[in-house]
């Protein structure tokens, strides 16, 4: 089953779309804008990268975290933690681009790790065993105290 957000996309025009400052916010033009915004944005805690997600997180979005993520690591960031408090969806290519992001990540030296991943989300990792790999926290104090200073 396709979900609106992604049927919609479908349907626009992909030159249409618009990339915010440094990928913290795509927005779609037109009567579907308000459902398919996505935002990712940084803050720092001390030498921990918080992303803070929000929106859907499907293959687009997914794509756009993880030019965000790169940019991070070249930066020389070694410590990121995405939060997806906020995310209200996220499908098997959004799974599929954490993975990839996951896989940037070590290739940088870095490590990736989430937080508050609900519901279906959560789910979706722990039936494809990613939960092995990719680290998930209840909470953002737990995560911050997970990375190895």
């Amino acid at each position: 089953m396709v979900g609106l957000g992604a049927l919609a996309l479908r349907l626009l025009i992909p030159k249409k779309l618009r990339f915010g400052p440094p990928c913290g916010k795509i927005t779609v033009p037109g009567p579907w804008e308000e459902f398919l915004t996505f935002s990712a944005n940084t803050r720092q805690l001390g030498d921990v990268t918080v992303v803070d997600v929000r929106g859907g997180f499907t293959n687009l979005e997914g794509e756009a975290m993880h030019e965000m993520l790169l940019d991070l690591f070249r930066e020389g960031r070694t410590k990121v933690l995405l939060n997806f408090r906020d995310v209200s969806y996220l499908d098997s290519s959004g799974i599929g681009q954490l993975v990839r992001s996951l896989y940037t990540a070590r290739n940088n030296g870095a490590e990736l790790r989430a937080v508050a991943l609900t519901g279906r989300a959560a789910e979706a990792i722990r039936l494809t065993n990613l939960h092995q790999i990719f680290t998930d926290f209840p909470d953002e104090g737990s995560a911050i105290k997970s990375f190895v200073s």
